[in-house]
């Protein structure tokens, strides 16, 4: 969605499930490929004709983040959003390739002035150019097992935790 708001002219989207794969089409993707599709790279490489200006990990693989630094195109950048797990949080770059511009880059938080960019996202959702409601599902705080579960299960994207009570003094 995002990418689309920007004004990408070609939005590439690559995830372990189809259904996802057929949401981000509906989202603004223009291409979706399955991760597990054989060559992914060098498919990628070749429909972009050399990689693509800008790549987002967004899951927190240091796989995912090598496949997407390999993508992206010299003086191209690659962002790494996915936060990994304290076991598997390493990756091994080429060197070389950052010799070529690359840069890699890590966002927290969406490196966003929430200032400016809450109003923001708050307009293109009321304009229907951003449907948030389409990533997330809301669950009761005593359902948290529940929207773990369905992350791992990955029948949601995004599960929000609702709190309840507490004291208003």
């Amino acid at each position: 969605m995002a990418a689309r708001v920007a004004g990408a002219a070609s939005i590439l989207a690559v995830d372990l499930d189809a259904g996802r794969l057929e949401l981000a089409r509906e989202l603004g993707a223009t291409d979706t490929y399955l991760a597990t599709e054989p060559e992914l790279t060098k498919t990628m490489l070749k429909r972009t004709r050399g990689g693509v200006d800008f790549a987002l990990e967004c899951v927190g693989i240091p796989q995912v983040l090598r496949q997407a630094f390999e993508v992206t195109r010299p003086l191209g950048t690659c962002g790494l959003l996915g936060l990994p797990s304290p076991e598997a949080s390493e990756v091994t770059l080429s060197m070389t390739r950052l010799l070529f511009g690359k840069r890699l880059v890590g966002i927290i938080e969406g490196d966003a002035d929430p200032k400016n960019f809450i109003p923001r996202m708050v307009a293109l959702h009321a304009e229907g150019r951003f449907p948030l409601e389409k990533l997330s599902r809301s669950y009761d705080f005593e359902a948290i097992n529940d929207a773990v579960h369905d992350m791992e299960a990955r029948t949601v994207i995004k599960p929000v935790l609702r709190m309840h009570g507490g004291s208003t003094r």
